[in-house]
């Protein structure tokens, strides 16, 4: 007899069923995000240190997942807004925060802003790679 798999199984991090509301399963991969982001000091690091770890780090957590899922466009803004804050230097519990400058402009390419790739960007790039790939085979 064969076993029975249970509806919240996982393989490789994604999930093998989907159900109507698929914030909870992405909410897996923002909580790796958002716990990174915990671990560093911001306060300790300059702004070329955090612009680094969002670069390299932060944005390269989700990036097995966006290649061949879309996420939901409020949850790549929050994932925005995490690393907004946590480039700014703002602590998780504080409500008000004023940017001198906007996180559209530091997500630009290098020579016109930070250098940062904006989650929805990143997510739009890999499934037009995956199109590409389906419409050549």
């Amino acid at each position: 007899m064969l076993p029975t798999m249970k509806k919240d199984n996982h393989y490789l991090g994604l999930p093998l069923f989907w159900g109507r509301d698929k914030t909870k399963h992405f909410q897996v991969v923002k909580d790796r995000i958002h716990s990174k982001l915990v671990g560093w000091k911001s306060k300790a690091l300059s702004q070329a240190g955090r612009t680094t770890l969002i670069k390299f780090v932060a944005t390269s957590i989700p990036q097995y997942f966006t290649q061949s899922l879309q996420f939901p466009a409020g949850w790549c803004f929050q994932v925005d807004k995490l690393l907004k804050d946590f480039w700014w230097g703002f602590s998780p519990t504080k409500k008000c925060n004023y940017t001198p400058k906007a996180w559209m402009s530091i997500c630009q390419p290098k020579p016109m802003g930070g250098g940062i790739r904006c989650m929805e960007d990143i997510n739009f790039a890999f499934l037009q790679k995956l199109a590409g790939i389906f419409l050549r085979n």
